[in-house]
């Protein structure tokens, strides 16, 4: 007996595994570039770029504030010398900002400023924390204010007593100079938010909140109000109709154009006037700095010797 072909099992098992994962490759290959389509979409809403913001809503830009690392962030106000470089970028940032606002004061006695963003979690605190601070330290009488009632942060940032403060006033428990607090930094103080209640925010849409900042005009050169975010709740909407200007805080890569688009047009209709947008996030390379200036800043810090052939 002559064999002439051994026996073979049937393909037709692989022949249909071959057609499903050619099938399923298809499928991924498809599949794949709408994932990143969509995510293309998704991450191109963020905002990447301060003149994003410009084109876009056609804001002023006020400013720009570095993306500072987190070790270096807690060191900002220190005087040791290893933060240095990202504290004399991130205040000469800040100066420059205060400094057009106190221009625009002497133009048209813009002087009560309202802090805010579209959501929460985009800078707004930090903006107006170091903007009083900044504007302080140059000489100008400030004082603070937290109106995010909800979500109040100033008393935290400071280390001061959140008992009373906002929410006291608008009730009419308390007068502001019983709950003005002292920041620890000459020429600034500070208002916290107290405890908040639904009778306290009653009382936003009526003349309360104008009155008590006609008040503070007369006793300070400047006052900063770190509001709500716009979208979230209304409260932010009736104070932006008693003060003199806003700023809107944009934190690159997590702001998303639509809702910042959206918050300034809410604004808009509650006829703010809408100073500008100040970024938050910006690289740090992005910042013209000179070494040689630095101990301006931070007298602490001797200057480093220069010789003759770097000057100019």
């Amino acid at each position: 007996v002559e064999i002439v072909q051994e026996a073979q099992q049937p393909r037709v098992a692989d022949q249909d595994r071959q057609i499903q994962l050619t099938v399923l490759a298809g499928l991924g290959g498809f599949a794949c570039p709408v994932a990143l389509i969509l995510w293309w979409d998704t991450r191109g809403k963020r905002i990447n770029t301060p003149a994003e913001v410009v084109r876009t809503t056609g804001l002023d830009l006020l400013g720009t504030v570095p993306l500072v690392p987190a070790k270096a962030a807690k060191q900002l106000h220190s005087e040791g010398k290893r933060y240095h470089h990202w504290r004399a970028i991130f205040t000469e940032s800040v100066r420059g900002i205060a400094a057009r606002l106190i221009r625009q004061a002497k133009e048209d006695e813009t002087r009560v400023v309202l802090v805010t963003s579209a959501f929460g979690g985009e800078g707004k605190t930090t903006v107006a924390s170091q903007l009083a601070i900044s504007l302080a330290e140059m000489g100008q009488k400030t004082i603070l204010i937290d109106f995010d009632l909800r979500r109040p942060s100033l008393d935290g940032v400071f280390g001061i007593e959140n008992d009373r403060g906002v929410s006291e006033i608008l009730r009419g428990e308390a007068k502001w100079q019983q709950v003005c607090r002292d920041s620890g930094i000459e020429n600034l103080d500070i208002i916290p938010a107290g405890q908040w209640s639904y009778r306290g925010m009653a009382v936003l849409a009526n003349g309360v909140v104008g009155g008590l900042f006609r008040s503070l005009r007369e006793q300070y050169d400047f006052v900063i109000v770190d509001g709500s975010p716009v979208l979230p709740v209304a409260d932010t909407r009736f104070v932006s109709m008693h003060v003199d200007g806003v700023v809107m805080s944009v934190l690159r890569d997590v702001s998303r154009m639509p809702k910042v688009h959206a918050a300034y047009r809410t604004l808009a209709a509650f006829d703010a006037k809408i100073l500008g947008a100040i970024v938050t996030g910006n690289p740090g390379e992005a910042y013209y700095h000179d070494p040689r200036y630095t101990h301006y800043i931070d007298a602490a810090d001797e200057p480093e010797p220069v010789s003759a052939d770097e000057t100019g």
